[in-house]
């Protein structure tokens, strides 16, 4: 898909993100073929980064800053990559920031009608979706124009994770935890229908639902349950839907799973959980655990998870104590920690 970026240079930032005069320096410049990785710092606090990793390792911290003397916004929380566009959620500063990837040069950005938060974004074509925690909410934008289509659907209790597969969205309903899991649709996954955003089917059981990802060449959806922290059975889970029938094929079981990546190339998962990391295979019904890293020291918080299928490593965002900077790890699949990048504080999403 070509991403018309014209349109989007006319956007207008809104008052709350500051202008600096003087850009932090980096270390280089931004040249394709590196890592983006969104850190969201502290909630409120206004010290989020857009940091960037460079194909020779070295790393230019707020490439925001450095490229444009300008923030990145308050509080972003997810990033996702449309041809040469990079889309950012910033959830507090309540907009959509677009970034070309190749530069980093900042583009634009639409803030959400309504005092919406954006949390997590999907697209499919020329259309972009984000979910609004706060509202119950999605929204729609064309990414051509940068413009909202839609200002807003409501889908149920605390809509997170998004993914589009054949012509259809599945947002993922947690309902918050323990807070809100009497309310109806709570701990399911609502199915929309991409053209007119009707709900058109809903997957229950998945109780304190929270991260999805769409692999639509092979028609699965997977998704991430967290469960209720009163459970009696606290383990969640993840469980992988057939997008052309909406049911559940495959399921396995996990403490507090948080995040997922895709190898698009073999269409295994990385699954992110209290206990380290595991891949699911497509060939085989078991697990296989990577890595085993639980945070008990307090100051070793596995935050994020990407899959690079350019080199076959796994990247894993640490947030530490979530006070200072954070960093990303560079795995190979067996678990060996082979790189360590300094980036700023909480890095949320890593996009190689």
């Amino acid at each position: 898909m070509k991403v018309i970026i014209g349109a989007v240079l006319i956007l207008v930032c809104t008052s709350c993100i500051p202008m600096p005069t003087i850009p932090e320096p980096g270390s280089g410049t931004i040249a394709s073929g590196g890592m983006w990785v969104l850190c969201e710092g502290q909630w409120r606090q206004n010290n989020a980064t857009l940091s960037y990793i460079q194909p020779n390792d070295n790393v230019v911290r707020d490439a925001m800053m450095f490229v444009n003397a300008r923030s990145i916004g308050d509080t972003p929380s997810d990033l996702l990559a449309v041809s040469d566009t990079l889309c950012v959620a910033v959830n507090t500063s309540r907009k959509i920031t677009f970034v070309q990837r190749s530069t980093g040069t900042f583009l634009g950005s639409v803030a959400l009608p309504d005092n919406k938060e954006p949390y997590r974004l999907a697209n499919s074509g020329s259309k972009l979706w984000c979910t609004n925690l706060n509202d119950d909410s999605i929204t729609e934008f064309d990414i051509r124009s940068g413009a909202v289509t839609v200002a807003g659907v409501h889908v149920g209790p605390a809509p997170e994770g998004i993914g589009a597969a054949d012509g259809k969205l599945y947002v993922a309903l947690s309902g918050l935890g323990d807070l809100r899991h009497m309310e109806d649709g709570a701990g399911t996954v609502v199915v929309l229908d991409q053209r007119d955003l009707h709900a058109i089917d809903t997957i229950k059981s998945l109780p304190n639902a929270g991260a999805v990802i769409a692999d639509a060449a092979r028609h699965h959806v997977w998704c991430a349950y967290r469960n209720l922290p009163s459970a009696t059975d606290q383990e969640g889970g993840v469980v992988v839907i057939d997008s052309r029938t909406d049911t559940v094929v495959s399921h396995w079981r996990f403490t507090a799973p948080t995040t997922m990546s895709l190898d698009s190339l073999s269409g295994d998962v990385y699954v992110l959980h209290a206990n380290g990391v595991d891949v699911i295979g497509l060939t085989s019904p078991i697990s296989r655990r990577i890595v085993s890293h639980t945070n008990t020291s307090l100051d070793q918080a596995w935050y994020s998870i990407a899959f690079d299928g350019r080199t076959g490593d796994l990247f894993i965002g640490n947030a530490g104590t979530y006070l200072t900077d954070g960093e990303v790890l560079r795995l190979s699949t067996n678990g060996e920690v082979r790189s360590r990048y300094v980036v700023g504080p909480n890095p949320t999403k890593i996009l190689p």
